[in-house]
């Protein structure tokens, strides 16, 4: 249901005016709120930002939001280390870095600029840190302020994960069918160049 409200307050925003849409994506914010879904409200303000036309009133509309939703101590927390606390923070970094926080798992796959590929393996909400396994450095430890800023978490479709979970199998693609690996390179990193594009294939795989 909810995800038919949101393509519903998208049509309004299309079909009508971006005030009026945000007017009743107001009542389902608040909605929101009483239930404490946080993804919801996440979803939500992401949706919001694409007709926000003030940065800085969106951005306290959001912080006004997610603190409803996180209102006890680790939630407070986990929006600081998002970077509400922080104005030089936008509104979409603040969302993206928060769905970070709040999708991360024990067992979820990721990735980091410097350390690469990683499996999370235990987060603790009371210290606020992620404890991750990378393979240049397994059990390393990161505050949930550099996690959200600086991980990407990755799905069982990416070519990491695929190494990961199947590394014979990809060995043999690459052998037997190597522009397929190309494509799945290409459709886990985005449109890179052929420069950057051989260095992930070559130093990764």
């Amino acid at each position: 249901r909810q995800d038919m409200l949101m393509k519903c307050l998208v049509e309004v925003a299309e079909k009508g005016t971006a005030a009026h849409a945000d007017g009743l994506a107001e009542l389902l914010q608040e909605a929101l709120a009483d239930a404490k879904d946080i993804q919801g409200t996440i979803d939500l303000l992401t949706l919001r930002s694409g007709w926000a036309v003030d940065e800085q009133s969106f951005r306290r509309v959001c912080v006004d939001a997610l603190s409803k939703v996180k209102s006890d101590k680790n939630g407070q927390a986990m929006l600081s280390a998002a970077g509400c606390g922080t104005s030089s923070v936008n509104a979409k970094e603040i969302l993206r870095r928060l769905r970070t926080l709040v999708s991360m798992k024990v067992g979820s796959l990721c990735n980091d600029g410097t350390w690469g590929f990683g499996v999370v393996k235990r987060i603790d909400e009371f210290y606020q840190k992620v404890i991750i396994d990378f393979e240049k450095k397994p059990a390393h430890q990161m505050s949930f302020a550099y996690a959200a800023e600086s991980l990407e978490l990755i799905d069982k479709s990416h070519l990491m994960a695929v190494r990961h979970a199947d590394p014979e199998g990809l060995r043999k693609m690459i052998a037997e069918r190597p522009a397929e690996v190309v494509c799945l390179a290409i459709r886990s990193y985005g449109p890179v160049s052929a420069v950057i594009l051989k260095e992930i294939l070559v130093d990764r795989v």
